[in-house]
Order: C-alpha cells, then structure tokens, then sequence
C-alpha cells in the first residue's frame, strides 16, 4: 500500500457545485493549504491560501486587479495539501499549484529524485519542495525542444519522474489542462472532466503511464509515458 496517497489530493470539475464537493472529500487528504486554479477562455486565476477556504458563489476572485465571481469561470482545479516535510508553515512558495514559464503544476505524491533533476535547472525555476522540479523542468523542455510540441514535453518530462504522482498541468498559452498518474491514486469521469485522488460514484482509475486531456466534454487520452513508481504493476 502506498503511504504516500494520503498525503495530498488533487481535483477538479467543470461544475462549480461538483468542485466544491470534491474539496470537501478531499480536504481529509491536508487541510495544510488549499490551491486553486480556475479557467475561463483565455484567462484564469490562481488561490493559494494557508489552511481551508470557503468555497461558495459569492467568492470573488481577482484577475488583472479586477474581481470576477467564481461561478463564471469553466473549469475547477483544485489541492489540498498535507506537510511532507518539517516545514510547518504554509506560505505562497510551498502552496500548489508551483509556476515556471507557462506552466502550472499541482502534485499528489512524492518524487524521489527531485534533488538530481534540479541540478541541472537554473535555480530561479523551483524551490524546496519536490513538485516544484516539474513545471521547471517542463519550461526548459519548451524552450529547448524544436518540436514545439507540448504533450512530447509533457511525455518526457514525466517519463524522469522517479516516485509517486498524481497530478494537474495546465499550459497558460494554450489553456489546455492535463492529468496524469504514476504510482499515486487518480480518478476520473471519462464523460464529465471531473477527477479526484479519491474515488466517486461512475469515476474509474486512471491508467499509469496514460497522459489524458481534460476539457469541459470529458477526459481523452492523448500520450503515454515511461512510470517510474516503486507501485507501478503492468
């Protein structure tokens, strides 16, 4: 059994209402700080607070120094954290979801080479926590690769990934929302885009090594990756 899993959870809906359940089930898994990142069209909005938040339509959320209510945003992603370390104290730095370049991450688990993979990242592209290796990594893909393709980066830099995961990515250029699993638990509504790290009526399992597309239609494979979890089976 994975003693990681109950770390972290991350989840999400295109359904304010549904978001808001999926929060509450998950705050079991850490109520040591709530992130959350809301779409809608070309724009989207970020929540990082220490401890729990109340999450109802009068929440207002602010963009470009102007307010907008929560329920006009289309699409939910959500964290709730548990301390997998000494620190003790939430701040903006260790609150997921963790940004480098485009990218926005938000991880469930535990990665057990995070300190060989930031040898070789510019400083400035992450922190103490082990998540933050990941959106770095997947900025110095983007700048690098010539295919320009951001599911090869997305591929590749899972594929490095040594430990545990469930997690998020969303691209802000292209405002596409990804989920992926290794190790970790992830479920997933293949016909809605709601997913949760804990189970839910007419959710299945996430497949490892699966790179999924999330929408506001439903959940659609699009790559596949090399699992590097102890827990991983074929």
């Amino acid at each position: 059994y994975n003693i990681y899993q109950i770390m972290c959870g991350i989840f999400g809906s295109n359904d304010f209402k549904r978001y808001v359940k999926l929060y509450d089930q998950n705050k079991k898994r850490g109520n040591f700080s709530f992130g959350g990142l809301f779409i809608d069209r070309k724009m989207h909005a970020i929540v990082k607070t220490p401890g729990t938040i109340v999450l109802n339509k009068n929440l207002e959320l602010k963009y470009k120094k102007k307010k907008k209510a929560i329920t006009t945003f289309n699409i939910f992603l959500g964290h709730t954290q548990a301390p997998t370390s000494s620190r003790r104290t939430a701040s903006q730095d260790v609150i997921h979801p963790f940004i480098c370049g485009d990218w926005n991450v938000a991880h469930n688990g535990v990665l057990t080479n995070d300190k060989m993979l930031k040898k070789g990242l510019a400083k400035s592209y992450y922190n103490e926590v082990d998540s933050s290796v990941i959106p770095g990594l997947l900025h110095v893909c983007d700048r690098t690769t010539k295919k320009k393709d951001e599911i090869f980066c997305i591929c590749r830099v899972l594929s490095k990934l040594e430990g545990t995961f469930g997690l998020w990515i969303f691209n802000a250029v292209t405002q596409n929302v990804y989920l992926a699993r290794s190790g970790s638990t992830l479920y997933a509504d293949i016909l809605t885009n709601d997913f949760s790290s804990l189970p839910n009526k007419g959710f299945e399992l996430l497949k490892e090594g699966t790179l999924y597309l999330l929408t506001t239609e439903g959940v659609t494979v699009v790559g596949e990756f090399k699992p590097n979890s102890p827990f991983f089976s074929s």
